[in-house]
């Protein structure tokens, strides 16, 4: 398993902690660094146009709640991003996407930052 098929497993809500720790174990990883790397592929692929914003968030999400909302900071960096693009804030015009707005030059400024 590769973390391209985690990320798939995550969008369909299908991931188990078990399928992490069997990849940490097979990868010699924490799994701090499994959800680094989880995100990092998140970020990249959103910011290069080869991932959409719904299934990134989706993985971001799931990443959250099976990590019992304790990501480590390169990972809580790129789920905060995500949120920002999942609602209109106050004063946005409906004719926008928040997730271009919103989350494309946070995840931009974080990968550029890497």
């Amino acid at each position: 398993m590769v973390l391209s098929d985690i990320a798939e497993l995550c969008a369909r809500f299908e991931l188990e902690p078990e399928h992490i720790d069997t990849f940490c174990q097979r990868s010699g990883i924490t799994r701090s660094l499994f959800f680094d790397n989880l995100a990092k592929y998140v970020a990249h692929g959103y910011a290069e146009q080869k991932l959409s914003f719904e299934f990134c968030d989706s993985v971001i999400n799931e990443a959250w709640r099976i990590s019992e909302c304790d990501l480590p900071s390169y990972a809580y960096a790129v789920y905060e991003a995500f949120e920002e693009g999942e609602y209109y804030h106050a004063d946005d015009s409906h004719e926008i996407e928040p997730h271009e707005i919103y989350t494309r030059p946070l995840i931009n400024q974080i990968v550029a930052n890497e």
